[in-house]
């Protein structure tokens, strides 16, 4: 697969939506840590 293809504008969208979700589960952690 092209990967040029895949991170064209629907990949542009997942990696928000993936970069959102690491954000929110690093957060939950740190809390749990702490």
């Amino acid at each position: 697969m092209d990967s040029r293809r895949l991170w064209s504008v629907p990949g542009s969208a997942i990696h928000e939506i993936v970069t959102t979700n690491v954000a929110f589960i690093a957060t939950k952690f740190a809390d749990w840590l702490h």
